[in-house]
């Protein structure tokens, strides 16, 4: 009896073994199967927090000489029942309006930033660097396409300034990517200068209308804390470059907006302002509609990326190429229109008078459009 209870045991003893030594097998035949298509759909992370950390040193180091605080301030004429707490009744006292930040985009002072904080012609505005020096305004220039301006900073006696440093801007070509780490860099509460925050590019390609009447479009999303005073931050990627100046957030939400900048943005706004003196973008005169899977399912188009042209303006530039309703733009100068790439911002690299080539598709079939780009009047 005991000799067969211990065969028995051992039976037991064996199925047991068997069975876990099957289901480890298993797991590492099962493990080694699926690894490659774990591998395929993940990005490869290789970067240690140590890296990351020296990443982010890097590109703070090179980018925050380029980032400047506006101060704005304005002469208040201030009224007492008691003439002796000032000058005189009516005495003008210099109040602080508040602070911006922006970002140099040339050796000689161009500053950018967000237009609605520097919108009052009242107001008085200088210019502070990484390094303290406190520069005066010369001139203003607003952008009448976007809520960017442009400032012209002079030295001591409206001395001419030159070899400032100059921000970094990413090509318009090597789009920013949903999920990348982004920092935000500016003047916090309009007191603490060169202030940092860090997160990822949330998504792109969103609208948002403010106050209902100013309508944006087309910006990046960041969870990157912006704090009052954020207006003109740049957002920048762990390279040092920048990816668009931070323009709104949603209150109590941690959500902030950019708006794209490229670095032939920049420099279209340049040669605009050598040219013109003013910020001048070009002149199509037609209407589109992005395309999108809705869209596809409207009118019937195949899976591909562009602006449908749903009207063209009588004698402006779009109808005097021969561009016609229910054309597809694809491309512009062969670089491809893509959710990355918007066809807005495409417009926006190139001077008015500048002829580009519209890749179109019309009826099925494909055709290139020469377009002479006009001056927009405004």
């Amino acid at each position: 009896m005991e000799n067969k209870k211990l065969i028995g045991t051992s039976i037991l003893i064996s199925v047991i073994i068997t069975f876990f030594g099957c289901l480890i097998v298993s797991v590492i035949f099962f493990t080694r199967r699926t690894q490659p298509s774990v591998v395929k759909q993940q990005p490869v992370i290789t970067t240690s927090i140590s890296d990351l950390q020296s990443q982010i040193w890097s590109a703070l180091s090179g980018a925050s000489t380029s980032v400047v605080s506006i101060s704005i301030t304005k002469d208040l004429k201030t009224y007492v029942q008691d003439p002796s707490q000032v000058t005189s009744p009516g005495a003008v006292q210099t109040a602080q309006l508040g602070g911006a930040s922006g970002i140099l985009i040339s050796k000689d002072g161009y500053v950018l930033t967000n237009k609605h904080v520097i919108q009052d012609t009242w107001a008085k505005y200088s210019v502070t660097l990484y390094d303290g020096t406190i520069y005066n305004v010369a001139n203003i220039r607003f952008d009448d396409a976007l809520d960017l301006a442009v400032l012209k900073i002079v030295g001591a006696e409206w001395a001419p300034v030159d070899n400032l440093p100059v921000a970094q801007f990413l090509p318009f070509d090597q789009s920013a990517v949903i999920g990348q780490f982004v920092l935000a860099i500016g003047n916090s509460y309009n007191q603490y200068p060169n202030s940092v925050s860090f997160g990822i590019l949330s998504s792109q390609s969103k609208k948002l209308t403010i106050n209902q009447t100013n309508t944006y479009i087309w910006l990046y999303q960041t969870d990157a804390l912006l704090t009052p005073g954020y207006s003109g931050w740049p957002l920048l990627n762990l390279q040092g470059q920048v990816l668009g100046v931070n323009t709104a957030i949603v209150s109590g939400q941690g959500v902030g907006f950019a708006l794209p900048v490229s670095q032939e943005f920049v420099a279209t706004t340049l040669a605009s302002l050598a040219k013109y003196g003013k910020i001048v973008r070009p002149l199509l005169g037609l209407q589109y509609t992005d395309v999108t899977p809705a869209v596809q399912k409207e009118r019937n188009l195949p899976d591909l990326n562009g602006v449908v042209i749903a009207d063209v303006l009588s004698g402006l530039p779009a109808a005097e190429a021969g561009l016609q309703p229910g054309d597809i733009i694809l491309a512009i100068n062969d670089k491809p229109i893509t959710a990355q790439l918007p066809f807005l911002y495409h417009i926006y690299t190139y001077l008015p008078g500048s002829t580009v080539a519209f890749t179109v598709l019309r009826n099925g079939s494909m055709q290139k459009v020469p377009v002479v780009l006009g001056e927009n009047g405004n």
